[in-house]
């Protein structure tokens, strides 16, 4: 069972602490209707500020779900709460929250003893979960935990006191990506997850900086895994395994306000390139692309299923309040923003007694035919001295094997370009179809209005569809920019494999082994430019199927017309008297000619044309 959703994104804006309050710092964010996030800019520091003159001064951003001075339970209650169920039905599922330091991620995430975060309140619903299943009989669970940081580009395990050593990330084909020698405990109630969750937050690596007295120096991720089996093991054929991620992240910070030097500028700058190699992989799968930089950092390796995979993830944006923070709470709506358009594919992870045995059968037999393509491989190896007789062994072996190294690297290169072409081609013609719903939607506003007067003619309000036009039309302009720059990349590659094929000749000299190769070429070749032939057949079908929405359009006007000519003559039938046989010719011409018909001065009916025609 499979469920496609998108990423939903909720904003919480944090209210003004006292120390911000008294010294004169100013509220810059409103929230509005439960979904509008309003961002005021600064007038006064910004007046001078010659290179955003011309900015606007307020930016607005519609999201799932917006919150302003809310307690963490309203909030769980609204994100995190409807994932519980689907991870005792065996799916995945991910919180996680994101803005700049001081913005209240680890007060939304783990709170305090006073006002428990998202993390407390999470495990406690899926205990309840639990329980409220083993009271009606009908499954057994078994609750499971881990707690991990990611400080420095490194894995440390929180879950154990004694523990410093550093954690590897591996990746598996059902599980996806885990940190190998991790420790889980497997819990029977809520308050052994608690005691877990506090001293692992204890050994959490924090420190003071200038922004935040009690700055988080890492990535927090805390796992709840919950494998379900029915009470009656003959009524199932397998055991549905959930996991829930809750994941803290570190702040981005700027060395220059938190002011900070050696170790703590080394973790600032380990953060930062985390942080940034997680808005690129938003970026990327925000804009369609067909490539997504996870391995630039383990933060988004780990969080590989959470964005893009077999998962339902939730993100919390925390903005903070204060104008001195601006710019990076600008950033975080940004990156909130696009993160809406992330589409994800979550489905029920079913094990089943034989899957384990069936994998591996699999893996055996793909070994041995990888034992049996490497002694085939070997065994055109012991005959290449043969075919090099022609000259120095080593020179023209090294030689061709350098030009069919170039020529795969141009060719895989080709490949990707021509594939990512596609793929930004398809996103633009999605985008325009958005772009003329908007569009039309704004066109037609009042006369919807009109129709439907007391009440909205969709949910989303003029203001809304306005702002979801200007963030299509900037992703349209993204994707031709994209689609530009790899167009000329291709055009790069293209020229390039054109100057290896002149470099045969002079690199390779043995000619049997040159025709051997430039057979190989030419084959892969033809596979690219299937590819590209590929492209231009899918942009024309596009095209053709928007040809074919206006004709269809186009004949509903026609129609619409002609019903209304056809109820003006009825009407002027019914109001002059008299006989219209002429009249009756006159507007049976002027209809057979799609209601265009020259007038003359000097004739008697011309006036009785003109009133009936208007």
């Amino acid at each position: 069972m499979e469920e496609e959703a998108r990423i939903r994104v909720a904003v919480r804006c944090r209210p003004l602490s006292e120390h911000e309050r008294n010294n004169m710092v100013q509220s810059i964010c409103r929230v509005m209707d439960g979904r509008l996030v309003i961002l005021l800019d600064p007038g006064a520091s910004a007046a001078n500020d010659y290179l955003r003159q011309d900015k606007s001064k307020e930016k607005r951003f519609a999201f799932d779900q917006a919150f302003g001075d809310v307690d963490t339970k309203t909030l769980f209650t609204a994100t995190a709460e409807p994932l519980i169920k689907s991870v005792l039905q065996g799916y995945n599922a991910t919180v996680f929250a994101y803005g700049s330091t001081g913005a209240g991620k680890t007060f939304t995430m783990i709170g305090t003893p006073v006002e428990p975060g998202i993390m407390f309140r999470s495990v406690e619903e899926i205990f309840r979960g639990v329980e409220a299943n083993a009271e009606e009989g009908k499954d057994c669970f078994s609750v499971s935990c881990s707690f991990v940081e990611v400080y420095n580009e490194n894995f440390r395990d929180l879950a154990c006191e004694t523990s410093s050593g550093i954690l590897d990330l591996r990746e598996d084909p059902v599980c996806g990506s885990y940190v190998a020698g991790i420790t889980e405990v497997q819990a029977q109630s809520v308050q052994e997850v608690m005691d877990l969750l506090q001293h692992g937050n204890q050994r959490r690596t924090t420190e003071p900086t200038a922004m935040n007295v009690t700055s988080s120096r890492s990535h927090a991720v805390l796992q709840v895994r919950v494998e379900r089996r029915a009470s009656n093991p003959s009524s199932v054929s397998g055991t549905l395994m959930g996991k829930l991620s809750m994941i803290d992240l570190a702040g981005s910070e700027r060395a220059a306000e938190t002011k900070n030097s050696g170790l703590r500028l080394l973790e600032g700058a380990k953060i930062n390139r985390s942080l940034l190699a997680l808005g690129n992989c938003i970026n990327a799968l925000a804009s369609g692309s067909s490539f997504v930089p996870y391995r630039d950092s383990k933060l988004t390796r780990l969080l590989k299923d959470s964005l893009g995979g077999n998962c339902k993830t939730v993100m919390i944006a925390n903005a903070s309040p204060s104008h001195l923070s601006y710019e990076d709470t600008l950033n975080t709506l940004k990156y909130a923003n696009r993160a809406k358009n992330i589409r994800v594919r979550a489905k029920q992870n079913l094990v089943t007694p034989g899957e384990h045995v069936s994998q591996y059968e699999h893996a055996i037999a793909d070994l041995r035919n990888e034992v049996s393509i490497l002694k085939a491989k070997l065994a055109q190896r012991s005959a290449v001295p043969d075919i090099l007789a022609g000259g120095d062994e080593n020179e023209l072996k090294e030689a061709s094997e350098n030009w069919k190294l170039d020529l795969i690297r141009n060719l895989e290169s080709r490949t990707s370009l021509q594939r990512s072409l596609i793929d930004v081609e398809r996103g633009l013609v999605q985008w325009r179809v958005e772009l003329d719903q908007a569009k039309e939607m704004i066109v037609h506003w009042d006369e919807r209005m009109v129709t439907s007067p007391g009440r909205r003619p969709d949910a989303r309000s003029l203001d809304d569809w306005k702002e979801a036009m200007s963030q299509i039309e900037e992703n349209i302009k993204e994707n031709i920019e994209t689609r530009r720059s790899l167009a000329e990349r291709l055009q790069q590659n293209k020229t390039g494999g054109r100057e290896l094929q002149k470099q045969l000749s002079q690199r390779v000299l043995n000619e049997d082994l040159r025709a051997f190769l430039e057979l190989i070429q030419r084959v892969q070749v033809l596979e690219v430019e299937r590819l590209e032939l590929d492209h231009f057949w899918e942009i024309h079908r596009q095209q053709l199927e928007q040809r074919d929405q206006e004709i269809a359009m186009l004949r509903e006007q026609l129609r619409l017309r002609n019903g209304h000519i056809q109820q003006q003559r009825q009407e002027l039938d019914e109001k002059v008297p008299g006989d219209l046989g002429e009249m009756s010719h006159v507007l049976q011409f002027f209809e057979d000619r799609g209601g265009f018909f020259p007038l003359r001065r000097g004739h008697g009916w011309s006036r009785m044309v003109r009133v009936a025609i208007s």
